[in-house]
């Protein structure tokens, strides 16, 4: 059960990044968000799809 928390904390940390680097504020907003669906996968327990 850890396909989707390990798939949006990459996306969170690229983001992240992307937004350290360009200084976009849309970029650390996508950012939060991933990482709320992080959160929320590990929370609920997501299951895998494979």
């Amino acid at each position: 059960m850890k396909f989707y928390r390990n798939l949006f904390a990459v996306l969170c940390f690229a983001f992240f990044f992307t937004g350290m680097t360009t200084n976009t504020p849309f970029a650390f907003l996508v950012a939060m968000f991933c990482g709320m669906l992080s959160r929320t996968a590990e929370k609920k327990g997501w299951p895998d799809p494979f």
